[in-house]
């Protein structure tokens, strides 16, 4: 037996259509949506009294920057008298507290729901700045290249970027130095990170051709900044 949730979701004052397709096929769980359980073992259980929630316009959120988000779930065997809890680390979930958790209302079917105004989140990727490469880098990702980041963070529906530290950690001139996290900059940015090429369009022809060298012998490499 198969179990399907579809709904649709408006958020924001935008249309957005989610299919959730939750497939009971597998599973200890299937069984208590067959017959047997449902018309038999639990009907005693299905006395609940059907209260929809009233669901929240975008309109009337009190909190700036905050969405809505609606808890949906199919639980079969709840005994009379019992109510079934969302709790979580957020003070409208209860902060992990089982009596101070959001109550879900029975809507029939076995189905239970409640809506929750919750503060705004993004997603976001983080990425150290030397894995960040181009086809125009030498060999470690630079600073120009987070052009090319944020344009597919961007396409890819991200909210943000995050970046391992890229301070100079120069210190003792072998693989220690690579280690992002050292002390010995908290202000400095690692000028491994600059595009030579882009410093100045009068660069002398030894510099480029030197350049170019470099990147021939540093592109096939996938290695940690060693300094």
């Amino acid at each position: 037996m198969l179990v399907f949730f579809k709904e649709l979701v408006f958020l924001n004052g935008c249309f957005f259509s989610f299919v959730i397709d939750a497939g009971l096929v597998t599973g200890a769980d299937a069984l208590l949506f067959r017959s047997a359980f449902k018309d038999v073992i639990f009907c005693k259980n299905s006395t609940f009294n059907i209260d929809r929630p009233e669901a929240i316009l975008h309109d009337e959120l009190v909190q700036q920057e905050s969405i809505l988000v609606r808890f949906k779930i199919c639980c079969p065997n709840v005994q009379e008298g019992t109510s079934v809890y969302v709790i979580g680390s957020s003070t409208k979930l209860g902060n992990w507290k089982v009596q101070d958790g959001l109550k879900l209302h029975y809507t029939g079917e076995y189905i239970w729901e409640a809506y929750c105004e919750m503060p705004w989140r993004g997603c976001g990727v983080a990425v150290p700045m030397f894995s960040v490469r181009s086809e125009d880098d030498i060999g470690v990702g630079e600073f120009l290249d987070l052009k090319l980041l944020v344009d597919w963070a961007v396409e890819s529906g991200f909210h943000l970027v995050q970046l391992l530290p890229i301070n100079d950690t120069s210190v003792h001139r072998m693989w220690w130095d690579s280690y992002p996290y050292s002390s010995l900059s908290v202000f400095a940015l690692h000028p491994l990170y600059l595009r030579l090429q882009a410093l100045s369009k009068n660069l002398p022809e030894d510099v480029k051709s030197e350049i170019r060298n470099a990147k021939e012998r540093l592109d096939g490499k996938v290695d940690s900044p060693i300094f």
